[in-house]
């Protein structure tokens, strides 16, 4: 059985723009470009068990982040999920501008 997207029914409950939001940002659309059936499991456990903590009090809290992988539980901050993606390079965080980035980033009104 091929697994797929399927953006009829997302589009259906309203969620099909977020949702490729999240994917057309690199590197989720690497992700979901495997087609290997390991592949395939892990990143289905990856992305049923990710859990993200709504509520941050500091940028670089251990433990923000928990999901699941190959059986194991891991936990990272934010900041060390996105240097595991390649998001992010140490070296740029530790710049005096890398706290501030997220003021930044702006929401579009429909997405929230």
């Amino acid at each position: 059985m091929d697994r797929y997207i399927d953006w009829e029914a997302l589009q259906a409950v309203r969620l099909a723009v977020r949702v490729r939001v999240l994917i057309d940002t690199a590197p989720w659309d690497w992700l979901f470009t495997i087609v290997e059936p390991t592949y395939v499991e892990l990143t289905l456990e990856f992305c049923l068990t990710f859990f993200l903590q709504t509520t941050i009090s500091q940028w670089d809290k251990p433990r923000t982040i928990s999901f699941r992988l190959g059986g194991m539980t891991h936990y990272l901050s934010i900041s060390g999920f996105e240097v595991a993606l390649g998001l992010y390079f140490e070296k740029f965080m530790d710049t005096p501008e890398f706290p501030t980035l997220y003021k930044h980033i702006h929401r579009s009104s429909e997405l929230c």
